[in-house]
């Protein structure tokens, strides 16, 4: 995905207006007294825990758990070396070290916290992290908020699906198609109702990857494809022809796709990891309720005007409401840590999980959602990486120094992560999805799945 030192190339890594900067809001919610930040870490006073936070049985480092068998002062080296090369982190190494710690599962880490921060992270009366006990509702108003997005996007998706179908009558006799005996126009009505959804199936990854990992990441990347289906949307209502109701659904076709592959992947690199299956079945959850909402707007318009010349582009219209509230919405979100990560932006990722994570704890809940990213993302890039050389030794090219140049200077400058998104590109990244063992059996298992969801013929009916 990107270079190592200035070395091995690996393309790709899935996770994750204000865009890249500090939500305008403050955060308030479920912070007490007892917070902890950097500035009172010190050990001094503070009551030996009596607990342990419970380790996984598995004894063997991997993609999924880096950090484990790692001693402290081989930890501490690590978190060091990553807070010298990233740079701008010298202020929170610390609370960083302390997050490595929480994140390998260091019972050391509980005993400068207050006892309802030690209650918060593990509790050992009840055998699990007390952190899992918190649900939806108990977590950060931006999470919540992030989350609320995704469903907004969803029910997008549903109710345009749902404003096509419910405006095929009325679009049909306002163009004057015939719906039998006349090739031409069948052909043009079956275009208009097609087109969305095969403009967004070709060419939206080819659109949607460029803003979503390079230019505006994850909420920018939502804002930019609602304004742009606003505009499509009215464009559509107020259409003259059948040639300019196609280029505007074309458009909205664009921005569907767009939204389908940036919303879910928004809330799976923002959510906690107890919570991330459950929310990220609120996509399709959501898409069948915008189905039903987009229908019930139907009925409700037909009641109210039945001329089909003129009832057609009030369903069209009334796409609208759930898109501005969505573009509102993701517009007071933090962006995704994940991508501030891989555009090196480590003080903001920081920050960003902090506002996802507020609680007692949720400064070193905060690092070690970061510090545990980092190493996760550089352990599966380097798996690929190894993977790569095993199978194409020549491909995989040892760094080499500038001549004349201060190595220690150079590394300072020059470092970057592997997963440093600036050295890669979609069309670099897609022939990967197929190659990388690991990337091929993902997208087998969610292809087939979609598959499924379309040979039930669900959609269909819709």
């Amino acid at each position: 995905m990107a270079t190592n030192g200035g070395g091995s190339n690996v393309e790709g890594i899935s996770a994750g207006t204000n865009i890249e900067g500090a939500p305008p809001l403050a955060v308030t919610d479920h912070v007490s007294e007892d917070h902890i930040s950097e500035d009172n870490l010190s050990n001094d006073g503070v009551p030996e825990d009596k607990g342990s936070i419970s380790m996984p049985a598995d004894d063997k480092p991997s993609v999924d758990n880096p950090l484990k068998l790692l001693d402290p002062p081989a930890l501490e080296q690590q978190v060091k070396e990553f807070v010298d090369n990233a740079r701008d982190l010298d202020d929170h190494l610390e609370i960083l070290k302390r997050g490595a710690q929480l994140a390998q599962g260091n019972p050391d880490v509980l005993k400068p916290l207050s006892e309802k921060q030690k209650v918060y992270i593990s509790d050992i009366n009840l055998g699990v992290e007390g952190e899992n006990r918190y649900g939806f509702l108990k977590q950060s108003k931006y999470l919540q908020g992030s989350i609320l997005s995704t469903c907004l996007a969803g029910i997008v998706q549903g109710w345009t699906q749902s404003a096509i179908n419910g405006s095929s009558v009325g679009m049909r006799a306002d163009f004057g198609l015939k719906a039998t005996g006349n090739t031409a126009d069948l052909w043009t009505f079956g275009a208009l109702t097609a087109i969305p959804f095969l403009v967004g199936g070709l060419l939206a990854p080819l659109i949607a990857d460029p803003l979503q990992e390079h230019r505006l990441g994850r909420r920018g990347a939502i804002a930019v494809a609602c304004v742009i289906s606003i505009m499509a949307t009215i464009g559509q209502s107020f259409s003259k022809t059948p040639a300019q109701l196609g280029g505007c659904r074309a458009l909205t076709g664009l921005t569907l796709a767009a939204k389908a592959s940036t919303a879910p992947l928004l809330i799976a690199e923002t959510s906690p990891k107890h919570l991330r299956g459950q929310l990220l079945a609120t996509w399709q959850l959501s898409d069948a309720f915008g189905i039903f909402l987009g229908f019930a707007a139907n009925l409700a318009i037909l009641g109210y005007n039945d001329s089909n010349k003129i009832s057609w582009r009030i369903q069209t219209a009334a796409v609208l409401i759930p898109t501005v509230a969505l573009l509102v919405v993701v517009y007071l979100m933090p962006e995704s840590p994940r991508y501030l990560m891989k555009k090196k932006k480590y003080p903001k990722a920081l920050e960003s999980f902090k506002y996802l994570r507020p609680s007692p704890v949720s400064d070193l809940l905060a690092a070690r959602d970061l510090i545990y990213a980092h190493f996760q993302l550089e352990a599966e890039c380097q798996s690929m990486i190894d993977e790569r050389e095993r199978k194409h030794p020549s491909t995989v090219q040892p760094n080499v120094p500038v001549a004349g140049s201060d190595p220690e200077k150079q590394k300072a400058t020059d470092w970057v992560p592997l997963y440093y998104i600036k050295k890669t590109s979609f069309l670099k990244r897609f022939p990967q999805t197929f190659g990388d063992d690991r990337s091929r059996r993902a997208l087998v298992c969610a292809s087939t799945v979609m598959f499924a969801q379309q040979l039930t013929g669900i959609n269909t009916i819709g």
